[in-house]
């Protein structure tokens, strides 16, 4: 693998990372959690973020081929969590059956 690749798998998880930080903690209710039940929550949330955001720099990319711009909506995607991916995933759906007769 290569030095290039290397930092753009690098920089996608840097952002995922952030996104999802981001997102729970302005989005996530943590109200009379245990510390416990906190840390499940922070932890499954952020790997739920982490993955939505890789699906959604797979589907980017295949449509656009530009890294950057992947990496970008994947940020966002991270951000906004599993809403995001049902909404891209019905833009792209859409946009592989356009001009599809049924």
């Amino acid at each position: 693998m290569s030095l290039e690749k290397i930092y753009l798998w690098l920089w996608l998880v840097i952002v995922a990372l952030l996104g999802a930080i981001v997102g729970l903690s302005t989005k996530a209710n943590f109200n009379g959690l245990d510390k416990k039940t906190k840390s499940k929550k922070i932890a499954a949330g952020t790997l739920a973020s982490v993955f939505v955001a890789y699906i959604t720099f797979e589907m980017t990319y295949y449509f656009f081929s530009t890294e950057r711009f992947s990496i970008a909506c994947a940020g966002i995607a991270s951000y906004l969590g599993t809403d995001a991916l049902v909404v891209l995933g019905n833009i792209f759906i859409s946009l592989m059956t356009k001009g599809k007769t049924k």
